[in-house]
């Protein structure tokens, strides 16, 4: 069963969207409509036994929802275990990682779960070794203990660019955690990139913390908090969690000075965000029992008293109201806060076991008074011995609010920037490239396809979008070379209620290497624009004894309007698309290369295997000198009829070897419905 957020919002209705002919009577449309207010308040909740084992089973008898301490009424109660559909995966698939990159969360996740780790690098003291290794151990331990299709993100709070934008790929994250070293606040420097333009430590071209105001640069974790959950908030239907790594910030909700009440108004924003979005908060503690308190001591005891920072904002930085704010983080957001404990490994095991089965719960709210008011929510389960969590309330939206803003929207791409959040969404986009041959014009590189996708919201007639497309080429040093840009006019249909796709296609000229492109998508329609980052290893084929091209794949049909041009290097119309049912067939595509002294035969293997890395489909092609040609290379054509594959994520892997064993390798993740 679906339900609506709690804070239900009809789809945008575009002008534009409605007849072509609206663009030339603009009197004849009203503006867009935002439907907000409260239809149904979803709760996602989780229920233990004794053991701290979930409760399954339950019903909508068995829950009681209580709001200001009235009973409401419950409408429906639905149970989720993410292990039914995203079970474990075989070493194989764990550590491939997704060829196709997204600005939108929901295009990236599939079935499983985001979860943002944020460091507090401030407050987090630098000069006390063992809390900053325990930091670091912590956020490890948050990695290792991921599901098969979760998707995580590392974000510092002050040093933007360490951060890792959200990924499946285990080996950038811990890359980006072992970079955690607190410092103080620099509101000044200007760090130099040493990294790609979407990793290393610098995301992108650095955005300076002056461009937050001075209250916000005294405590960065309060607005990063906000940038998060204003992200998460762009996946509806996901289950999202922030594990927030910090010993506590000095913020009150109840301040009173003009700083304290600017953060605390921030925090709310967050609490009203986190609650809508069902986006759970845990606060961990890495100082362990006491030691954040023995800390402060010994500094006391060393200098007199803890010094302040320049321009810092002077507020009481005691043990008792930081961790108040922890415990409220939670509180309010339906976490759990892990201070005060050496455990926290223990904590973080069962705190992610618990998140893949729980239940959404969905009531109607007597209460419908948009007055801005905290309603506090209790749920009960009529079953002897069992825990309940979920969160402990929400914020009424006020009169006139428009509540899509918070929820639909994503961050600015300034607030963005100074999380080092490099995906910036507006216009929903997906992007998949690989290299395919040696480019005419340039013999030592070669020419790659890019299928760049753009999604719309429902149409109700055809309608003509301008895209205006901005590409930027980073070598493996971040050094960019001169943007591109083109312009391409798409005609799109609708699709009976359906979101609308329509693909681009592209060809880039590489040179030997690894590679990340930029895409800039600017939309007349949709009044906005996007940004996606997308990696690419181009091979040297003319020193490479054996070599495969980047895997294209398509379905049946083309699943979305196709411009733009391949300039004849594929035979067929590649897709973006990675989830296809099982009623369909894919089309699979690729080139094999070896150097032209002594040309051998190559054997080339399509398997797909299965989570259990049972394979579930195989074919062997072998290609002998003559269709080698030097330069073309031989193609490697392909289908897999998809009715014999359960439903699941499957690893499609095409291996071509030599007779001496060498082996080149290309592999895709897919999903089957």
């Amino acid at each position: 069963m679906v339900l609506r957020r709690c804070a239900a919002i009809v789809p945008i209705v575009l002008a534009a969207l409605v007849a072509p002919a609206a663009a030339q009577e603009p009197d004849a449309q009203a503006p867009p409509v935002f439907r907000a207010g409260v239809d149904v308040i979803e709760l996602d909740v989780t229920v233990l036994d004794a053991s701290r084992r979930p409760v399954r089973g339950l019903t909508v008898d068995d829950f009681t929802v209580l709001e200001d301490g009235r009973p409401q009424r419950v409408v429906a109660v639905s149970h989720v275990d993410l292990a039914d559909y995203d079970p474990a995966r075989s070493a194989r698939m764990r550590y491939v990682t997704r060829d196709v990159a997204a600005n939108d969360l929901s295009d990236q996740l599939g079935d499983g779960r985001l979860v943002a780790i944020v460091f507090d690098d401030v407050n987090v003291p630098a000069d006390d070794p063992e809390i900053v290794r325990a930091a670091r151990e912590t956020a490890r331990a948050i990695v290792d203990r991921l599901g098969p299709s979760d998707m995580a993100a590392v974000i510092y709070a002050q040093n933007a660019g360490r951060t890792q934008d959200f990924t499946s790929d285990r080996r950038r994250l811990l890359e980006a955690i072992d970079r955690f070293q607190p410092s103080a606040l620099d509101w000044f420097g200007t760090p130099q990139s040493t990294g790609l333009a979407g990793g290393g430590d610098l995301a992108q071209p650095w955005r300076p913390m002056l461009a937050r105001s001075p209250c916000m640069r005294a405590e960065p974790a309060v607005p990063t908090l906000d940038t998060v959950t204003s992200r998460l908030a762009t996946a509806p239907g996901r289950r999202k969690a922030i594990m927030f790594i910090s010993v506590g910030v000095a913020v009150s909700l109840s301040a009173t000075d003009a700083c304290g009440s600017q953060l605390a108004d921030v925090i709310k924003d967050v609490f009203r965000t986190a609650q809508r979005a069902n986006i759970n908060i845990y606060p961990i503690d890495p100082s362990g029992v006491g030691g954040y308190e023995q800390y402060l001591r010994l500094r006391a005891a060393r200098r007199g008293q803890e010094p302040p920072m320049p321009g810092r904002r002077q507020a009481p930085r005691n043990l008792r109201g930081m961790q108040d704010f922890m415990r409220v983080l939670a509180d309010q957001t339906g976490g759990r806060a892990v201070i005060n404990t050496e455990a926290r490994e223990i904590a973080i095991e069962q705190i992610l076991a618990e998140d893949r089965d729980y239940y959404l719960v969905g009531y109607e709210p007597e209460n419908r008074v948009a007055d801005g008011g905290f309603r506090r929510v209790e749920v009960r389960v009529n079953r002897p011995g069992v825990s309940v969590r979920s969160r402990s309330g929400y914020w009424a939206p006020v009169e006139g609010d428009v509540l899509d803003t918070r929820l639909v929207g994503a961050p600015s791409s300034t607030d963005s920037a100074l999380a080092g959040l490099t995906h910036v969404q507006g216009v929903p986009l997906r992007v998949t490239l690989g290299p395919v041959a040696p480019s005419a014009q340039t013999r030592s590189a070669m020419d790659a396809v890019a299928v760049l996708s753009v999604r719309y919201p429902a149409l109700a007639a055809s309608v003509t979008d301008t895209l205006t497309i901005t590409r930027h080429v980073y070598d493996d040093e971040g050094r960019a070379g001169a943007p591109e840009q083109m312009v391409e006019s798409v005609v799109l249909q609708p699709r009976g209620g359906e979101e609308t796709r329509h693909d681009i296609l592209q060809v880039l000229t590489l040179s030997p290497g690894r590679h990340q492109v930029r895409f800039h998508v600017q939309s007349q329609l949709l009044k906005t624009t996007g940004t996606v980052y997308a990696d690419i290893e181009v091979p040297n084929i003319a020193r490479s004894p054996l070599a495969l091209s980047g895997l294209f794949l398509a379905g049946p049909q083309p699943d979305a309007g196709v411009t733009g041009d391949a300039d004849g290097l594929l035979p067929i119309v590649p897709t973006s698309r990675r989830e296809f049912g099982r009623n369909e067939t894919i089309h699979g595509f690729a080139r094999v290369y070896q150097a032209a002294a002594g040309p051998r035969p190559v054997g080339v293997r399509v398997e797909v295997v299965d989570a259990g890395d049972q394979v579930r489909h195989e074919q062997e092609l072998v290609f002998d000198p003559a269709q080698l040609e030097a330069d073309g290379g031989a193609e490697v054509r392909f289908e897999i009829p998809l009715e014999r594959l359960s439903p699941g994520p499957h690893l499609l892997s095409v291996t071509a070897r030599l007779p001496g064993g060498r082996t080149a390798r290309r592999d895709v993740l897919l999903g089957i419905r």
